[in-house]
């Protein structure tokens, strides 16, 4: 049976927040957001193990959230690189010593904290049908180019515009061998996995997700997450943690 890996990226400093901390580990009713994704990705059948990259300064801490939420037997921690794509890299090293070419490895950014699991489900789907899938947010409204002075230049036809979201999915030995390739200068100007596939000429299935898609970078996103968190975004996640912490 094929595995499907969930790589979480959380090696990021987050700097335009203006936090103490790197977006991903600031507590929300003393928990994590990373902890809040793990624990919503380690209830899913479909993910048969967890793999979060992290910050080596922040590796004991990462291990203190995975033995608590009692993932310490499903979970390999990596610690990242220089930048995401390095970081990625880094998985992807450990990915083929511990999978098949065929097992499905999903990437998820901890800085959009919604798991879409119907939108998941659809994206391991799509990688099976096609060989890669990302979902992503459709766009509602009218969409403009606008110029470098600031002056809108023309409209693009909605239909043709998507933001990406989380998770991005392949096939273990295509990504990784993407990643094995690339240059130094591919990895540093390309920061998602999924423009370096494209890049060298993967196709990629679209899989719309749910128009909340919130990706966390200026203050005003993390106030929205902390409105929503326990209603829309976890529901029942914060009573499932803490009773994991007193078994």
């Amino acid at each position: 049976m094929n595995k499907n890996i969930l790589m979480l990226m959380m090696g990021g400093t987050g700097s335009r927040l203006g936090a103490d901390c790197p977006k991903q580990f600031i507590e929300i009713d003393g928990i994590p957001i990373f902890a809040y994704i793990l624990e919503s990705y380690g209830r899913m059948p479909e993910i048969h193990h967890l793999m979060p990259i992290v910050h080596p300064e922040w590796r004991e801490y990462t291990e203190y959230w995975v033995e608590r939420l009692a993932l310490k037997d499903c979970t390999t921690i990596v610690e990242g690189g220089e930048d995401r794509s390095f970081s990625v890299r880094n998985g992807m090293r450990r990915l083929e010593r511990m999978s098949e070419a065929e097992d499905l490895v999903l990437i998820h950014d901890a800085t959009h904290p919604y798991v879409d699991l119907e939108g998941v489900r659809r994206v391991i789907d799509g990688v099976r049908r096609t060989g890669a899938a990302t979902l992503v947010q459709g766009e509602y409204d009218t969409v403009y180019r606008r110029k470098e002075n600031g002056i809108l230049e023309e409209v693009i036809p909605r239909r043709e515009v998507v933001s990406g979201a989380s998770p991005e999915a392949f096939r273990v030995g295509d990504i990784a061998k993407i990643y094995g390739d690339a240059t130094e200068a591919e990895l540093s100007t390309m920061t998602s996995a999924g423009a370096i596939a494209l890049h060298f000429g993967m196709k990629m299935e679209v899989v719309e997700g749910n128009f909340l898609n919130l990706k966390i970078t200026y203050p005003r996103d993390l106030h929205l997450l902390e409105h929503l968190i326990h209603t829309y975004f976890f529901p029942g996640a914060k009573e499932r943690i803490q009773n994991s912490g007193n078994q």
